[in-house]
């Protein structure tokens, strides 16, 4: 999610905002509907001929200038912005443009939502998904964004990023009815994070809810690649080079490769779990538990603890690549190929409802590697 222009910066005070006289009273009335303190307060609303929207200082930048955040404090903040926004649905106001830009940071560390041109009626939960994909955008953009020193993980301290990472893609689910509501997803978050913060101060916790179960829709074996992805970030690195963050886009592709078969100089691999990671020609053994990958030298918080992996050569060139089952919504990801890349999106190629994990046909080269998903209820999906 890269950073606009600020809409709602702070001036003298109050801040006022020019533009159509329909736009600005639409504004005013769901402020004014509002009337919350995670958003900027409404001081008036002036008519012809100068029409202008004024609204309460908030002392502070917006998010897209404040710098990175820790896990924690990305934690902290994202569910103070989701307790508001359940509030505002409570109220019935969907917001509809939750972006960087439109969060304001106050003195204190509350973030404090602006922005509200776009937003509408949110009586109906299908109303106010969009709210709901928006928030977990904004927490895979941060997180993508926290220093380096936060996301490494040492191997015997639990981290909360891969669990976050898991929250981030069920909110972003391509099925509106798969998202959890604002009020889950803030307490979500304090369960991943317990020390979850805000600048300079504790969160409150939430109260501890039983997860709202949404109605799920029928079985789709395939689905548009841009319609969600899944984050992998890199928590820690054993030597090799490195390259700048990216927050987005496929992994770099690489030219194919002789097959992944041990060669005479390569050691032999045990265990499901294999594949040539660094393209030397030889095998490496992948490891997965609790939701990081240790892929050779690289560590990827790569989603939740109960989601399922495997690794297979699904494109036919020479070397396996990960897949990746997400229990909790049937969502299936396929890697194109291994990338040093501390950020990595992997893009949806399925969601088969009542999935429970994965399972391999490797072919005689070249021949592609057949990816199967079993399930509790129904046939095994076969995806090509």
């Amino acid at each position: 999610m890269p950073p606009g222009p600020t809409e709602c910066a702070p001036i003298r005070g109050v801040f006022t905002k020019r533009g159509p006289a329909d736009r600005l009273s639409h504004e005013a009335e769901l402020l004014g509907r509002a009337r919350h303190p995670g958003v900027v307060e409404l001081v008036e609303l002036r008519g012809p001929p100068d029409p202008a929207l004024v609204t309460r200082l908030v002392d502070g930048p917006s998010l897209a200038e404040s710098p990175a955040l820790s896990v924690d404090a990305v934690a902290g903040l994202v569910a103070a912005l989701a307790a508001t926004v359940a509030d505002l649905h409570r109220l019935g106001v969907a917001h509809r443009s939750i972006l960087p830009e439109h969060v304001l940071m106050s003195r204190d560390g509350r973030p404090i939502l602006c922005g509200l041109a776009d937003g509408g009626p949110g009586a109906d939960p299908l109303d106010c998904a969009s709210d709901i994909s928006a928030l977990g955008e904004l927490l895979r953009w941060l997180l993508a964004r926290a220093p380096r020193s936060q996301t490494a993980t040492r191997r015997r301290t639990a981290s909360p990023l891969p669990a976050l990472l898991s929250l981030a893609l069920r909110a972003t689910n391509p099925d509106p009815r798969m998202r959890p509501s604002a009020r889950d997803l803030a307490t979500g978050l304090h369960k991943a994070s317990p020390a979850a913060t805000l600048p300079g101060r504790a969160v409150a916790r939430e109260p501890r809810r039983e997860p709202r179960q949404w109605p799920r829709a029928p079985a789709r074996v395939v689905v548009a690649a841009v319609a969600v992805s899944l984050t992998l970030v890199a928590v820690a690195r054993f030597g090799g080079a490195t390259s700048a963050p990216r927050a987005s886009g496929r992994p770099i592709p690489r030219e194919a490769r002789p097959s992944t078969s041990v060669g005479s100089a390569c050691g032999g691999v045990a265990g499901a779990l294999n594949a040539d990671v660094d393209g030397d020609g030889c095998q490496e053994r992948l490891r997965f538990a609790g939701g990081v990958l240790e892929a050779g030298r690289l560590r990827w918080a790569v989603g939740g603890p109960a989601d399922d992996v495997v690794t297979g050569d699904w494109d036919c060139d020479g070397r396996a690549t990960l897949a990746l089952l997400d229990r909790g919504t049937g969502g299936v990801y396929r890697l194109d190929a291994w990338t040093s890349e501390r950020v990595v999106t992997v893009p949806l190629v399925a969601q088969v409802e009542n999935a429970t994990h994965l399972r391999v046909t490797h072919g005689v080269p070249p021949t592609c590697d057949v990816l199967t998903v079993d399930r509790a209820v129904g046939p095994p999906a076969v995806l090509k």
